[in-house]
């Protein structure tokens, strides 16, 4: 009796390979669409992990490729494009829910470009665009008159209107050797560098600069205020120049009636072109029935 034997087949080997893929593994999403801003202002520059983790505590860059130094922020470390210096932050206390958006201060009109966010640690990274906008320019009349011992104001506001109250402001007359006639600085009234003839002199109106009002009210006006006055808002930054026209009243006898007498408006400037708006208030506030009754000391 024979026995047949079981024919064998070929045994086919399978290598079955496993690809895993990290638990967890975040990506860095930005806006895709450009953020604008104005200058001087502050601007956020979103940007997270998605999913978000609990437990991020890497290395944050932010780099704007076309710079160099590139860096304009790295958590961790104090390589820094010197332009950027002071004026960018990340949010410490929400980096542990994956938000890495840096927040950037002051912004000047050099900021605008494409910015890169990298997290080494994860070997991703996303870009965002910033604009910049020119801010608002600062209006002033152009021509002030005012009389000795009154109150004045130099007219000045920001076109379009934007918020000042936080913002730098300094009134200043070039011509002096101390020139600070005015400075306001993170809300506050400055007085440590001001020319000491206007101390106690001089004030904003503190309820108008959200508004974009920044104005200077001169008060006792003296013969000596005269002058071209300059208001500049560092932040923007912007300047204006107004001039000061300063007169003081004298009442004249006539030499035929004495019982008569004229009011005559003295400056110290010889030739004068004053526009006609300034003519009308001079007339609208005194009796006086023409020009030429303004006369020159």
């Amino acid at each position: 009796m024979s026995i047949k034997l079981p024919f064998h087949q070929p045994v086919q080997v399978f290598k079955i390979v496993f690809i895993v893929f990290p638990l967890g593994q975040s990506q860095v999403v930005c806006s895709p669409q450009p953020i604008v801003a104005l200058a001087g202002d502050d601007v956020i520059l979103p940007c997270h992990l998605e999913p978000a983790t609990s437990d991020f505590s890497g290395t944050v860059e932010w780099t704007r490729e076309d710079l160099g130094p590139p860096y304009i922020h790295v958590h961790q470390s104090v390589d820094q494009n010197p332009s950027y210096k002071d004026r960018t932050s990340l949010f410490i206390n929400k980096l542990n829910h994956g938000d890495v958006s840096l927040k950037l201060s002051e912004v000047k009109l050099s900021d605008e470009g494409r910015y890169r966010c990298f997290i080494p640690s994860i070997r991703r990274e996303t870009f965002i665009q910033l604009n910049v906008g020119e801010s608002a320019r600062i209006y002033v009349s152009g021509t002030s008159l005012a009389i000795v011992g009154d109150d004045v104001i130099l007219p000045s506001h920001l076109e379009p209107a934007t918020d000042a109250a936080d913002m730098p402001v300094d009134w200043m007359r070039p011509d002096l050797d101390h020139s600070l006639v005015h400075q306001r600085y993170k809300g506050q009234e400055v007085v440590t560098r001001q020319n000491p003839s206007y101390v106690g002199r001089t004030s904003l109106f503190t309820d108008k600069l959200k508004h974009g009002n920044v104005s200077l009210k001169l008060s006792e006006v003296k013969l000596s205020d005269e002058g071209g006055y300059r208001c500049l808002l560092p932040s923007l930054p912007r300047e204006s120049f107004i001039e000061l026209i300063v007169g003081k009243w004298a009442c004249l006898h006539n030499k035929h009636h004495h019982f008569q007498s004229s009011v005559v408006f003295l400056l110290r400037k010889k030739s004068l072109f004053f526009h006609s708006e300034i003519w009308d208030n001079i007339i609208k506030s005194t009796n006086i029935r023409s020009k030429a009754h303004l006369k020159t000391i």
